[in-house]
């Protein structure tokens, strides 16, 4: 029996339709700029703003509708070791045009924290992926410590 194969469009659409459907929103928060600190230079350990570091991050935050997968719920990566699952939460969303990939791949490296649900989590890493490519998927791990700068 030959299956016919979908258009890109198509397909692009079915899944944007299931991932808008059942999709939450999720936050990312990424550095849009890193300065010194306007109030007293990054050398005063008591300042309000940047705690005697000598910069300071302005962040912005980007909401996208995404598809999330919790540690307990499915996702096992089966090794010869045994079975464990990767990160403690998955999220998955779609990309709109290729030109987004560059522009996504940018802001991803940028990124410090991303909030689902309500919980704080980390971005462990993340992939492009389907047929054609048009998803990102994140893999995160939830923060217990959310105080302070983050590097990388």
């Amino acid at each position: 029996m030959i299956l016919p194969k979908l258009s890109p469009e198509l397909e692009y659409d079915i899944v944007a339709s299931i991932i808008n459907a059942v999709g939450r929103p999720v936050t990312l928060t990424y550095v849009s700029t890193r300065s010194v600190c306007p109030v007293c230079g990054g050398t005063n350990p008591f300042c309000s703003t940047c705690h005697g570091n000598p910069t300071v991050d302005v962040t912005i935050d980007r909401t996208v509708t995404g598809n999330v997968r919790w540690k307990d719920s499915d996702q096992k990566r089966y090794r010869p070791e045994g079975q464990f699952v990767d990160g403690d939460c998955i999220v998955n969303f779609m990309v709109d045009t290729v030109e987004d990939y560059q522009t996504l791949d940018i802001l991803l490296k940028k990124i410090i924290s991303v909030t689902v649900d309500g919980r704080v989590c980390v971005l462990k890493r993340w992939s492009f992926k389907g047929s054609p490519i048009n998803r990102v998927y994140l893999i995160l791990s939830q923060d217990t410590d959310i105080g302070g700068q983050r590097i990388g």
